[in-house]
């Protein structure tokens, strides 16, 4: 029968209000998601969509981003550190040292996974949930790093291999929603644990910060990479503007890859 897309909506942002804090608490907590015993009731219910009564179709993928993660995007980062001390509170535990902007990358990416699946089919089977959240906790495990590090981790990764260049380029996906206090669009470049340069992300491309001074040799090889972005910098400046469902890292090595720039 369906619900109209008004109904939806609301039943849609709630549900989502409470998977977060599902999701919040696997990771903070390092549950496996069939060890809670509420999984089905507060969690799972996000994982079947009804038709939508207007069209007699499951909702498009951007009608179920607008009003799921799309709905809290811009606040849940600031949301987090309130949520964590509830946590904490909640089962009586000293919540060890937590990476924040792993927590929102991992909640980020499980929405990345739902919302095409109900979009197609409506229904997330139980064990695709628990597999699925589980391998959200392994990851949350291994971005739980020092937080000089940290910042490259929530970027595009764009190698060597890939590249052709002798610098890693680190894109900053969404970047203008990003709860960072410095609003600077940025693009990072260098080698991992050896020297990371951060650039303006304009038509200037002037270096913002670096770990440390670099040698004739690394400063060729930093020109040849700023010729790199700069050739596609229309391509850096979307990836940095557009939510993840708009432009995500996929759509910028895929156009990347148009350009003959990414193997």
């Amino acid at each position: 029968m369906g619900l109209s897309k008004y109904q939806l909506k609301g039943d849609l942002i709630d549900l989502t209000y409470k998977t977060n804090e599902y999701l919040l608490d696997c990771l903070l907590l390092q549950n496996k998601t069939n060890d809670l015993e509420d999984l089905e009731k507060e969690y799972y219910q996000l994982c079947r969509v009804p038709k939508v009564k207007e069209t007699k179709e499951f909702p498009s993928e951007e009608f179920l981003y607008k009003n799921t993660i799309g709905f809290f995007e811009d606040s849940l980062m600031d949301a987090l550190d309130e949520e964590i001390e509830l946590t904490s509170l909640e089962y009586d535990i000293s919540i060890p040292k937590y990476n924040k902007h792993a927590i929102y990358e991992c909640i980020i990416d499980y929405y990345k996974w739902v919302i095409p699946k109900l979009s197609k089919e409506g229904i997330i089977s139980y064990d695709q949930l628990v597999l699925e959240t589980n391998k959200l906790i392994e990851k949350y495990n291994k971005l739980k790093i020092d937080l000089p590090q940290q910042e490259l981790f929530k970027m595009a990764n764009l190698s060597t291999k890939r590249t052709g260049l002798d610098l890693n380029i680190w894109s900053d996906g969404a970047g203008a929603f990003s709860d960072k206090k410095d609003k600077q669009p940025r693009i990072m470049l260098g080698i991992r644990d050896k020297f990371i340069v951060s650039l303006s992300l304009d038509d200037d491309l002037k270096i913002l910060s670096k770990t440390r001074s670099l040698n004739k040799s690394e400063e060729k090889k930093l020109e040849e990479a700023r010729q790199y972005i700069l050739r596609n910098l229309d391509l850096f400046i979307k990836h940095y503007n557009s939510s993840f469902l708009e432009y995500d890292d996929d759509d910028l090595t895929k156009d990347l890859r148009g350009r003959n720039d990414y193997n």
